[in-house]
């Protein structure tokens, strides 16, 4: 499978380094003929081996690290969907706008709203009305506020 997604950043670097060294031993192949001719000749085999297994490897193996990749990924999120959505603490994702996007168990069980409740916070919470364009504005302080919608742990 081949595949078109393109590494970047450190791993792209961690993923290269056998190439990168390619550059020091071939600095090392050209002192090598100052040393011996013949032993200039044998590292040069062995060099050219080299670079052709790691090309080889590279280019072998990057399909297969990015499907790892993409698989870590996706379970890493199922977990974390699964973490947050057990958490015994009330947690809600909301847009710039105040309204709900998701919550978990623990968010409907204090408000009594279901996880498809897609209103805006301040329905449940009148006292955050800044976010909301249709609620009309008062004055709380963030004290009394925080105060009055916490959670006893």
């Amino acid at each position: 499978m081949k595949s078109k997604m393109k590494l970047s950043g450190q791993l792209r670097s961690y993923l290269r380094w056998p190439l990168i060294l390619s550059i020091l031993m071939l600095v090392m192949n050209i002192g090598m003929y100052f040393v011996d001719v013949m032993a200039g000749m044998w590292f040069t085999l062995f060099f050219a081996v080299y670079v052709i297994a790691a090309a080889v490897l590279y280019y072998r193996q990057r399909p297969q690290v990015i499907n790892e990749l993409i698989t870590f990924a996706t379970e890493y999120g199922q977990v974390q969907k699964h973490l947050i959505q057990e958490l015994a603490l009330p947690y809600a994702v909301m847009d710039s706008q105040g309204k709900l996007l998701w919550v978990n168990k623990e968010f409907t069980k204090i408000t009594g709203k279901d996880t498809q409740y897609h209103k805006c916070i301040a329905t449940i919470f009148p006292e955050l009305t800044s976010g909301c364009r249709k609620m009309r504005r008062r004055p709380t302080s963030t004290w009394l506020t925080a105060k009055r919608i916490s959670v006893p742990m």
